[in-house]
């Protein structure tokens, strides 16, 4: 080797010792996707921070796997449907008593 490429060698090593560049940082599958401006991200556009999921009937005390199939077939799936049902009709449609079903829809109007 002659001192022209030990000196060659040289050069080059400083600019590798500072490190990745900010391209080199982050895996491609890592980075930020480009977004224009006034454009919202896909995740961000599908979701509702303000509206929580509906809650499933069958969180209301006393009504079972059983009773929220009877529910279900009759049109009611979340604890907001139940509460604007009514409770005869209910009754009729599931053939569950309609003083059991008012009793849950009381129970749903205060959630």
């Amino acid at each position: 080797m002659t001192d022209t490429e030990d000196g060659a060698a040289a050069a080059a090593e400083p600019a590798e010792a500072a490190g990745p560049t900010t391209d080199d940082a982050a895996p491609e599958s890592e980075k930020t996707p480009d977004i224009t401006e006034g454009e919202v991200p896909d995740d961000e556009a599908d979701a509702e921070p303000d509206e929580p999921a509906p809650e499933p009937v069958d969180s209301i005390k006393g009504i079972g796997p059983a009773y929220a199939d009877r529910l279900t077939a009759a049109g009611v799936e979340t604890v907001a449907d139940l509460a604007a049902a009514d409770a005869a009709d209910l009754a009729e449609q599931t053939d569950v008593s309609e003083k059991r079903i008012q009793g849950w829809i009381d129970r749903a109007e205060v959630r």
